[in-house]
């Protein structure tokens, strides 16, 4: 069984470095020092996993708002024709902290038929490809709309240790994090009782964050309970209009 993960401190060097030198094509670096760098500096990832081993690596560079830029698709040999490569890239698009960004680009020679499956088309005659989510556009605007929709102050749900704060009201009692679907659902309740009635037109902002010492793993909870959050509570704001802020 594949299984996959967002931590970049569960990812070994040296297995990274020996996974490209036998999956990539394209040049990497050659000093330790700047593989670390690249993954210090790689905002999301995600890497596929066979019995502790690790056989799949992509990685996100965003703003987390309009742009992203997708890197470095690599699957083992040994592994490829089984779906980890779609789902590398799958999991990075569908990552709730950037569940906002409109365009995502990517550069590829020869993978143009893969990318294509997930609506990316080629950007001119060059190795570009642009993927446009237009369902966001409603969270962007242009020239005096710009201006218009800044004056608007968003309402704010502030999900944060050791309490969960929503629109200033706080909610004492800490959902138990880590049991998989069940922190969705007790977010979802808590932000039902609390969360004041949206009129049409507003925007909710959702503000993720944990203390100094908390690790990547809470940050992958609290991202994707909240990412589930928002999708749960859209249907239940008439034409309210929502974004997601990951503030790590």
């Amino acid at each position: 069984m594949i299984e996959f993960s967002h931590e970049k401190e569960a990812i070994s060097l040296g297995d990274l470095v020996r996974l490209f030198a036998r999956g990539a094509n394209w040049k990497m670096p050659l000093a330790q020092e700047d593989w670390r760098d690249l993954l210090r500096h790689s905002p999301l990832v995600v890497t596929a996993w066979k019995d502790q081993q690790l056989v799949g690596f992509a990685r996100l560079l965003t703003d987390f708002v309009r742009w992203a830029n997708l890197y470095d698709v690599v699957v083992d040999p040994a592994f490829q024709r089984q779906g980890i490569g779609s789902q590398l890239v799958q999991r990075l698009l569908d990552h709730p902290r950037v569940a906002r960004v409109r365009t995502v680009w990517l550069g590829t020679a020869e993978g143009h038929a893969f990318y294509e499956r997930f609506g990316f088309v080629r950007d001119g005659n060059g190795h570009g490809m642009l993927l446009v989510r237009r369902d966001r556009d409603d969270q962007l605007a242009v020239g005096p709309q710009l201006a218009e929709g800044a004056s608007s102050s968003p309402t704010e749900l502030r999900v944060e240790r050791p309490s969960f704060i929503i629109s200033s009201r706080e909610v004492p009692e800490e959902p138990g994090l880590g049991d998989g679907d069940d922190e969705e659902r007790q977010l979802l309740e808590h932000a039902r009782r609390a969360l004041p009635q949206l009129p049409d037109g507003s925007r909710l902002r959702v503000i993720a964050g944990a203390p100094h010492g908390f690790g990547e793993a809470y940050h992958q909870v609290i991202d994707t309970a909240v990412g589930w959050l928002v999708r749960h509570l859209r249907p239940n704001c008439g034409g309210a209009e929502m974004g997601f802020d990951g503030s790590h």
